[in-house]
């Protein structure tokens, strides 16, 4: 359109040059004509997504009394998704933009659809609950296994949960979702819950993502990988008929990630027996902490066959990294800093208090494999900085380097058994 209305306008100079005032009279008419469909264009665009083939741009508004319009144009845009064919979701001009949906509905991703943030920030506003969630083509939210939705991308922006309304609330709530990519998203500003919940989820990548903010609880995960299971008080949301069939979490990586002042960063506190989360990675990440916390920066609770390698922890934790139950590879990490020193235990392997299948009783699961090696520690901790206790099992606990005057660089107790415990250096 502007490229026509630009020939137009080059034509009627021409004419004056040329012919006259009569005919250039003719193509002024003709140009007026094309400036109002333009005009009637954009303000249709201003209602309505544009649609460009598989890309759907939506214009947003500033301001928090626009959070209405803004949520029923990403609304509108989202239903789009589910079918066959993937569409992207994109923010037409990168702004801070309120979004609320005048109840406590969140924006809800289907399958095949990328959120193409642009630069922009995502505001929740009002009483909003969470601001993104899945859900089936149809708009449903439970379904057995992975089946919900798969092939689901957010990148590139701010999602903002403005301290929330409510306590315990999650940013973004995924659930029973295959094939997830979240790629240089900010996420900060949560009350309570987690800034990023994968309930019973497979095959995700999370990268190049900051997660920071946090008011409430000091106990909560910035990313909870959980099971989802609701007959013990936890995932509500994805967890109701069908989706009450303890899906847990499998192939998910966690790379090249900073958390700030966050509980804890990466893991869970729930597990369910024989349905353990598997095959997890958190990798090349940096954790660190300002305010006191009751929780690890990175706690894997009943994980198996699992890896936590080359993350940096700093700051104030109850732990560095915990691992309770499954097994895990703690390898290669640094916690704590030549100038400061951290006053926890950096890694404390140990078993897990499992819930039962719809029951609230507990039963212990030990640590039955894995490694703690080659990681480098800080330490101003009073007892050993690395423990293996309550029966316990790792092939290896060796070539540790430990900067501490304390006690020694490992302990093993409780019938616990580590087959090598070699190289482990104090300085």
């Amino acid at each position: 359109m502007k490229s026509r209305i630009l020939a137009v306008i080059l034509s009627l100079l021409l004419v004056f040059a040329c012919t006259g005032t009569g005919l250039a009279a003719e193509v002024e008419t003709e140009a007026s004509e094309l400036s109002l469909q333009a005009l009637s264009a954009t303000e249709k665009a201003e209602k309505d997504p544009v649609v460009k083939g598989k890309v759907i741009e939506v214009s947003l508004q500033k301001g928090s009394s626009r959070a209405r319009s803004n949520y029923n144009k990403l609304s509108s845009a989202l239903k789009k998704g589910g079918g066959s064919t993937s569409i992207i979701v994109k923010i037409k001009k990168p702004g801070s933009y309120h979004v609320h949906s005048g109840g406590g509905g969140a924006l809800m991703l289907r399958s095949n659809t990328t959120l193409d943030l642009n630069g922009s920030e995502l505001i929740r506003s009002g009483r909003m609950t969470n601001l993104l969630q899945d859900c089936s083509k149809r708009g449903k939210r439970t379904a057995r296994g992975y089946g919900l939705a798969s092939h689901i991308t957010v990148k590139n922006g701010t999602l903002n949960g403005s301290g929330g309304t409510h306590a315990e609330l999650n940013l973004v709530n995924i659930g029973h979702a295959s094939n997830l990519l979240f790629s240089n998203v900010n996420f900060r500003n949560c009350r309570g819950g987690h800034l990023l919940e994968l309930s019973g989820c497979r095959n995700c990548v999370i990268e190049k993502c900051t997660f920071s903010g946090h008011k409430g609880s000091k106990t909560s995960e910035a990313i909870q990988l959980d099971i989802s299971n609701g007959k013990v008080g936890w995932n509500g949301v994805y967890a109701k008929g069908s989706g009450n069939d303890c899906t847990p979490c499998k192939n998910i990586t966690v790379r090249n990630c900073s958390f700030k002042n966050y509980p804890s960063g990466v893991g869970n506190h729930h597990t369910v027996k024989g349905r353990h989360n598997s095959n997890i990675k958190i990798v090349n990440n940096t954790f660190t902490n300002r305010s006191s916390s009751k929780a690890p920066a990175i706690w894997c609770y009943g994980f198996n066959n699992s890896e936590v390698s080359g993350n940096t922890i700093t700051g104030k934790y109850e732990y560095g990294i915990r691992v309770s139950g499954g097994s895990v590879r703690v390898k290669s990490n640094t916690i704590g800093s030549s100038s400061k020193k951290v006053g926890y235990q950096a890694v404390f392997v140990v078993r897990a208090s499992s819930h039962l299948r719809g029951s609230h009783s507990r039963t212990p699961e030990k640590v039955t494999g894995g490694v703690v090696d080659g990681n480098t520690i800080y330490s101003g901790y009073h007892g050993s900085p690395i423990l293996v206790t309550s029966g316990s099992r790792l092939s290896s606990a060796s070539n540790n380097e430990v900067h501490t005057g304390k006690k020694t660089v490992l302990s093993v107790s409780g019938g616990a058994q580590v087959s090598q415990k070699t190289g482990n250096i104090r300085i």
